[in-house]
């Protein structure tokens, strides 16, 4: 990542569990990084995604929402304004 260029990461139900672990990044990235995963998940798991994303992200926040994996519910309720900005 260009972190020059880069100021934060908006993930949605992301397939890090996918990633061989030998692509992780060798220091830990700083930026902040929002990850919304639906606990009705049944194409990615979130339990697997969290603890990845907690090896790899310093700042994560994390959201374990009432949905699925197309967060139906909530990819429109969003405030995108607030995390756009």
């Amino acid at each position: 990542l260009n972190f020059k260029k880069v100021q934060k990461l908006i993930l949605l139900a992301p397939a890090l569990n996918y990633m061989p672990p030998g692509i992780y990044p060798e220091k830990r990235l700083d930026i902040p990084v929002y990850i919304y995963h639906g606990n009705q998940d049944q194409v990615v798991p979130h339990g697997p995604v969290h603890d990845i994303a907690d090896k790899i992200f310093s700042n994560l926040i994390w959201h374990l929402v009432d949905d699925d994996h197309s967060l139906h519910k909530t990819f429109f309720n969003l405030n995108w304004n607030l995390l756009l900005s």
